[in-house]
């Protein structure tokens, strides 16, 4: 936070923390509530438990941002007409497995 801060001149730029995994439950590294405290009573962001596997919140952060920044969330009309064009019904997509998708030299 304090490095976005120094380097946007702006003194109010669009910060949402993301607390990702939800879906594990007690095997955090910061409480919830700790991180709710710094980011929403200190700094006066926002903070959002997301859980990218399960898809839960993923598009609130994106929401929350374009908030804070004062840009429209909606699509605009051509972005509207484009996305009738896709198909409506889609295959539910197999749960990914990212076990060895990274690794810590």
């Amino acid at each position: 936070r304090e490095e976005i801060l120094e380097v946007k001149e702006d003194k109010f730029p669009p910060i949402v923390v993301v607390g990702n995994k939800a879906e594990s439950g007690g095997e955090r590294q910061v409480p919830a509530e700790d991180a709710l405290s710094l980011v929403e009573l200190d700094w006066n962001s926002r903070f959002v438990e997301t859980s990218a596997k399960d898809n839960e919140n993923v598009l609130e952060v994106f929401r929350e941002l374009l908030q804070q920044a004062n840009l429209p969330s909606r699509l605009s009309p051509a972005l509207c007409k484009r996305r009738e064009t896709l198909p409506t019904e889609q295959a539910p997509r197999p749960p990914m497995n990212k076990t060895n998708s990274c690794s810590v030299c």
